[in-house]
């Protein structure tokens, strides 16, 4: 079932998802899936452990804005790494915050030096570098294999509201605008 990966103790699994809408859907997956899966994993002799950076990154140390998400894309990317091969989608129908294009490839060009692939045809890297923080963990975590690592293990789930009848839909759930709204369609 799980395997502890690199001498790891337990099963590390990464929770990717945007956080404004997504609160209720992360505190039910620790009601309800997370139990499920420890015990499971126990039956197998197994232990995993859960890595959710809703609560944020300690950013206090950076002297601008730009550092501050530049750390948050690093801390993001190694925790991803650090959960390797596991990992749990949640999509809604928000894209997620956009810290730009100049971070997005200084943490790619910098995950690319961490792992010695820079030259490489493995390599990390994006047709398109302006993307939100919840994208390139997406296709960090689920959609680049490392040569000679272990296929991504990946549980996706999304968020379908029926507003059909007359619900409406909550405006946290919903995009700022079209383009982000079209990017988010393609990731589901």
């Amino acid at each position: 079932m799980f395997l502890p990966y690199e001498g790891r103790e337990y099963a590390h699994i990464f929770i990717s998802s945007t956080f404004r809408d997504m609160q209720k859907e992360r505190d039910e997956m620790y009601r309800q899936l997370v139990p499920m899966l420890s015990k499971e994993a126990f039956e197998n002799g197994d232990t995993i452990a859960i890595r959710d950076l809703r609560w944020g990154v300690n950013t206090s140390d950076e002297k601008s804005e730009e550092e501050a998400n530049q750390k948050v894309l690093s801390v993001c990317l190694d925790e991803i790494d650090e959960c390797r091969p596991y990992m749990i989608i949640l999509l809604g129908y928000r894209y997620g915050f956009c810290p730009g294009k100049e971070l997005i490839a200084r943490a790619v060009k910098e995950r690319n030096a961490l792992a010695g692939t820079e030259a490489r045809a493995d390599r990390f890297a994006l047709k398109d570098e302006n993307i939100s923080i919840t994208e390139m963990e997406i296709r960090y975590g689920a959609f680049w294999k490392r040569s000679g690592s272990a296929s991504p293990r990946i549980l996706v789930y999304i968020r379908d509201i029926d507003s059909g009848e007359g619900l409406e839909i909550p405006k946290v759930f919903l995009q700022e605008n079209e383009e982000y709204w079209a990017r988010q369609q393609k990731l589901i």
